[in-house]
């Protein structure tokens, strides 16, 4: 109860409750009336005070960050005060309207936000689990099928490489068998059905049979069709976090028969619980109340089995919310005002069980369910197989997994073959090879040693000296050695949207140099304009410092070519372009944290470069800054400043 007189005169509390409606993600249509449910436990439990009125409006986020501002600013244009938010489900959504209501001081409270990073906002909570805590049920599953040895395929946007980078620091701080062999980022959209089989082939399979999906349906569906062609299904495992039937409803038999087997994990609870059926039945009643821009959104939902299990997050966050409002009322707190500290920190009752909310506002252990997607003969499904619940995996009755491949049988941690498991040996026969390489390796790495030293001298003064004949050039489908013909070159985007140099004088004139291989590398190859000139011992020890030079966020410097009349420097390749090419597309929308991500990466080059023997950049332009195929910043065109001088330079001998 509220402990202040009930007859205490209060202004109505307003809630805007933040549901994406029109968009790809629709999980407002099948879990609104949550919110709605949530009014009649806050009036049933007496945890506001009775003559006390909390009202809710609603708004469709569309999963967008834009499109959540303008939800909020909507509901004040509308005379509706906006004390708090509930919603929405995407985390890009979030980070930028927590960010927004923070300049009022007011708090968000997601029901399906799961990027780890967003609980350090100051104003954000969640009744969802962030991601990074499906380390617990990752590592509850495969221990119980005796599994250790995982490979993350991550695709690169934040939200995936962050969940990817918290899953595995977390494993490898418990006590867990689970090994996370590598973290693969991968930029799915823009890689070919050959490069990702490629990619499978050289990383996954001499590594793991088990392989986390961080990623997109499309992505998922798009990896394991390149899994399928490597056949790499059978005696795999492929899991996923929060995928749903929504995400694939539409699509045909075909297209989602290479996912069958796909396990995974979402927070929640089984449908056959006894209170989630009950509950289930109230919002469906509710439906019809649920209004947004004069339509009711809910009316096709035709039974309460279609309402999603999201809808008990959704009412919880509300309950949250209404326990921290009643603690303001009865502090004496102005115009229902609420904090993130009046909120965290706390038990409550939820729909299904106890919800403990951490200092962070975040839910500790939270259940999980395990699917698996099935063939029914008429439509693809997904089966509950199993639950972990404090930190343990259980199966479900009537669970049964088929793997990927239509395999009933759990596959092996090894291989089917034993191939990633050490085969058994004889002590005295190891201990003798063992004896026997590490002599050979002293007799060889002596001689290398002698061989060294004696050569250090004259390597050193020319280390940065390139034969032309060791660049390869490119022209239409063939490579030619020496030759400076030109090269075709495409930038893509991370999207939808494409940069091309269809033509070697588009290419020359966008980049300025050539593109060639230089050692089995793709480089790009500047050349300059004189016939000849003296390099004296200055442009030596600068040239052996830049090519010394190694930074993720500077461009890699090979060395110089001296060859009459064919005078140029060998570069790194950035695939992507220019920082300059970005900026003047009008096709590219780069998000907020695309571009902080690049003002990151820019600091960390200068800094590099300030701190090196070259001292400072010196030409700091757009055009001067490369974008690599991971779409990192990149430097260049630094250093060897006597060279890259435009004044003509008396002809000399070459030495």
């Amino acid at each position: 109860s509220s402990g202040i007189n009930a007859e205490w005169p209060l202004r109505p509390g307003d809630l805007l409750v933040l549901v994406p409606i029109d968009a790809e993600v629709r999980i407002g249509r099948t879990a609104a009336s949550g919110a709605l449910v949530a009014l009649d436990t806050i009036r049933d439990r007496g945890i506001l005070p009775p003559t006390f009125n909390l009202n809710i409006r609603y708004g469709d986020s569309k999963c967008s960050s834009v499109e959540t501002i303008r939800s909020i600013l909507d509901a004040w244009e509308g005379n509706f005060e906006v004390d708090a938010v509930v919603g929405p489900v995407c985390s890009n959504a979030c980070n930028a309207g927590a960010d927004f209501l923070q300049i009022r001081n007011l708090p968000m409270i997601s029901w399906d936000c799961t990027q780890p990073s967003l609980s350090e906002k100051p104003n954000f909570l969640r009744t969802v689990s962030d991601y990074g805590k499906f380390s617990t049920v990752i590592a509850a599953f495969m221990e119980h099928y005796n599994l250790s040895k995982l490979v993350m395929i991550c695709s690169v946007e934040t939200i995936w490489i962050t969940t990817c980078e918290s899953i595995k620091s977390t494993l490898e701080k418990s006590n867990t068998q689970v090994e996370v062999k590598e973290i693969i980022p991968l930029l799915v959209q823009t890689s070919s059905s050959e490069e990702i089989g490629d990619l499978l082939v050289s990383k996954v399979r001499p590594s793991a049979r088990v392989v986390f999906l961080a990623c997109y349906i499309n992505d998922i569906r798009k990896i394991m069709t390149a899994a399928k062609q490597q056949e790499m299904l059978d005696g795999f495992l492929y899991f996923a976090m929060e995928f749903t039937m929504s995400m694939i409803e539409n699509d045909t038999q075909d297209e989602n028969a290479v996912l069958q087997g796909l396990i995974t994990f979402n927070f929640g609870i089984a449908s056959t619980n006894a209170e989630f059926v009950a509950f289930r039945n109230k919002v469906f009643q509710k439906k019809s109340q649920v209004v947004i821009n004069n339509i009711r959104v809910m009316d096709d939902v035709t039974n309460s089995e279609s309402i999603d299990s999201l809808a008990v997050n959704l009412h919880d966050a509300v309950i949250l919310y209404a326990l921290g409002l009643n603690e303001s009322i009865t502090n004496g707190v102005e115009g229902c005002r609420v904090t993130k500290e009046n909120i965290t920190d706390r038990e409550f009752e939820g729909v299904i069980n106890t919800i403990i909310i951490d200092d962070k506002g975040d839910v500790l252990d939270p259940d999980t369910l395990v699917l698996n997607l099935q063939d029914n003969v008429a439509e693809y499904r997904l089966q509950e197989v199993g639950q972990v619940s404090s930190k343990k995996y259980q199966t479900v009755q009537g669970g049964r997994i088929i793997w990927p491949g239509n395999r009933t049988e759990p596959i092996h941690d090894c291989g089917d073959d034993q191939e990633l498991c050490p085969k058994e040996d004889k002590g005295w026969v190891t201990m003798i090879v063992f004896v026997v390489i590490i002599i050979v390796i002293i007799i060889v790495v002596a001689i290398i040693l002698v061989m060294w030293f004696r050569r250090k001298h004259n390597e050193l003064k020319t280390a940065w000296k390139i034969p032309f004949e060791d660049l390869t050039f490119h022209t239409g489908n063939t490579y030619h050695q020496g030759s400076m013909a030109g090269s075709r070159f495409q930038l893509g985007s991370r999207a939808d949207s494409m940069l091309s140099h269809n033509n070697v004088d588009d290419f020359q004139r966008t980049f300025g140099c050539r593109r060639a291989h230089y050692k089995r590398q793709p480089v790009a190859v500047i050349f300059l304009k004189r016939q000849s000139f003296t390099i004296n011992k200055v442009m030596v020890r600068e040239l052996n410092t830049l090519r010394d030079m190694e930074h993720e966020n500077i461009i890699k410097f090979y060395g110089m070519c001296m060859d009459a009349g064919k005078i140029c420097f060998v570069y790194s390749l950035c695939p992507k372009g220019t920082l300059q090419d970005v900026l003047q597309n009008e096709k590219l929308n780069l998000d907020v944290m695309f571009q902080q991500s690049f003002i990151t990466d820019l600091v960390k080059g200068l800094e590099y470069i300030h701190k090196s023997n070259i001292g400072y950049h010196g030409n700091l332009q757009s055009k001067n800054i490369h974008i690599d195929g991971h779409w990192v910043l990149k430097l260049t065109k630094f250093g060897i400043r006597t060279i890259r001088k435009k004044k003509k330079v008396p002809t000399a001998t070459l030495r």
